[in-house]
């Protein structure tokens, strides 16, 4: 059998995800008379992935292991002698791996970005892509951490306090029911929320398409017309940086302004990083 360990020893071991597959030899009939007979079936344990294990897969010899996740590499493992080999920088964190019906020497790739890849396992490069138009940029924030969260958890806290005090004193209800308000509203303003910019949209004059904020800040121009990707302009060049999405996290970069000139012959953009505090901080 195989164990395939999702916290290796490239990362620390954030977001560990052990996805394991076990087996013997023999039928299942086989494996369940070991089991019952208290004999441990042999397990190998596979290192490499620093994140999440998102997707398996085995070619159709058996031969070979491939897996992938929020790294963005494709992982070759050879099982018999031990050794792997990489396939770096797809563009987007893997999602599922699927191998070609009539051919061992490719599979496919499907990947966060919205994107399916062919990826050849001979020359171990990517043969074509097809795109979609891109997911959205930003990553909602968890409901409990939206600002309206706050300023309703205040305003019942202050709601219950205020309701203790009536309790206590009856002849009060029209004093308690003004400092109720009064504290609520004091609650939702301290509360501060600016807004950041939404992802941008632009419509290029010179080529007819559209312009939409994708993942790394860059843009993806999309024909609407013919419904297909044309192509990826890259605003603000990065490394692709996989994380756990806690506060160490790089701060995730996206266009929030794109505008064309009348002939679309100049495009000018506005990057900026999503608001989130900073490593070490408390956010105020």
């Amino acid at each position: 059998g195989v164990a395939l360990d999702g916290g290796g020893a490239r990362g620390g071991g954030r977001g560990r995800r052990e996805g394991r597959r076990r087996g013997g030899a023999g039928g299942g009939g086989e494996a369940s008379a070991a089991a019952t007979m208290g004999d441990a079936l042999p397990c190998t344990t596979l290192h490499w992935h620093a994140q999440a294990v998102e997707c398996l897969n085995f070619t159709a010899d058996g031969a070979y292991l491939l897996s992938g996740g929020a790294e963005s590499v494709l992982v070759i493992w050879q099982l018999e002698e031990g050794r792997r080999s990489y396939l770096p920088r797809l563009g987007a964190p893997l999602r599922s791996i699927c191998q070609f019906p009539r051919d061992e020497a490719r599979v496919v790739v499907a990947g966060a970005d919205n994107a399916v890849r062919v990826v050849s396992l001979a020359s171990l490069t990517v043969e074509a892509i097809v795109r979609g138009v891109r997911p959205a940029t930003l990553r909602p924030l968890p409901a409990a951490a939206h600002p309206a969260a706050a300023i309703v958890a205040a305003a019942v806290s202050a709601a219950a306090a205020t309701a203790t005090a009536a309790e206590d004193t009856p002849n009060t209800t029209t004093a308690a029911a003004f400092d109720q308000s009064s504290a609520a509203g004091s609650a939702a303003s301290m509360v501060q929320y600016h807004p950041q910019p939404t992802p941008a949209v632009a419509f290029d004059p010179g080529s007819g398409t559209v312009a939409l904020a994708a993942l790394g800040a860059a843009l993806q121009l999309y024909d609407f017309v013919l419904d297909r990707h044309v192509a990826d302009l890259d605003v603000a060049p990065k490394n692709l940086v996989s994380g756990d999405g806690g506060p160490d996290e790089p701060m995730e970069p996206y266009v929030s302004h794109a505008v064309f000139s009348a002939d679309g012959s100049i495009l000018v953009t506005v990057d900026r990083r999503s608001d989130r505090a900073m490593p070490g901080m408390e956010a105020g």
